[in-house]
């Protein structure tokens, strides 16, 4: 396993380290979040597009540990500084769905926070443009070229090819246990899923709260991890 090209990373906003983890060690989590869907159980919300679980960080078994891992906690301190530390989840499932383009599936730039970043793992394979890949519009972070932007928009495909280029607009397709990073602050969208269902788990790293609100750990959580994990939990609501 190569790791992560810094370099290429902050040019582009965008890369990704083949074989990260073991996707066995994903399967749990990928299970849980079917388990939940089957039951409709603390599920933060459903829809014809896609369905998303509640607090994943304190429901989950293995997403805080993974959000830990030293590796991963490594490139947030070498990409953000010493004061990252975690922010937001979301581990959802996208449909299979012939609706039409909206939300997520929408190119668009994040604004959780001033300086955050986020991590990604497919819960299965994502090879083909077809199984809804994370799309990033390579060096959007850096250079604007819009205008009237305004926070929370949504931008057809059209426009961003008109700014940017097509060749400029990247779909990430990646395997299980890959990990893919990338500075939201670019526009990006998830493409919609056509041929096949797709997981996936999301990891926030910031610099601040971040302005959606605090997500939740448990005081146990908590004190089984040592003093320098710990600090890391200091933008989460612990309960």
């Amino acid at each position: 396993m190569k790791g992560l090209d810094y370099t290429s990373f902050f040019k582009k906003g965008y890369g990704k380290i083949e074989k990260f983890v073991d996707p066995a060690l994903l399967e749990p989590i990928r299970d849980e979040l079917h388990r939940r869907m089957d039951l409709n159980n603390d599920m933060a919300r459903i829809n014809d597009h896609f369905a998303m679980v509640n607090q994943p960080w304190m429901t989950v078994p293995g997403v805080l540990e993974l959000g830990l891992d030293d590796r991963i906690l490594k490139i947030m301190t070498h990409s953000l500084g010493s004061s990252m530390g975690l922010g937001t989840c979301n581990l959802r499932h996208s449909f299979i769905t012939p609706l039409k383009d909206t939300s997520t599936t929408m190119f668009h730039r994040d604004n959780n926070s001033k300086n955050f970043l986020k991590v990604f793992f497919y819960l299965n394979d994502v090879t083909d443009d077809a199984d809804g890949p994370f799309t990033y519009v390579e060096g959007s972070h850096i250079l604007r070229k819009e205008t009237g932007y305004t926070i929370g928009s949504r931008w057809p495909d059209d426009q961003i090819e008109e700014l940017y280029g097509k060749t400029k607009i990247i779909p990430l397709r990646a395997n299980m246990g890959d990990l893919l990073i990338a500075n939201t602050t670019g526009f990006h969208k998830g493409l919609q899923c056509s041929a096949a269902t797709r997981g996936m788990l999301t990891l926030n790293y910031t610099t601040e709260a971040e302005k959606f609100g605090k997500f939740k750990i448990t005081q146990a959580q908590l004190a089984e991890l040592c003093t320098t994990k710990q600090q890391y939990c200091k933008y989460l609501d612990i309960v």
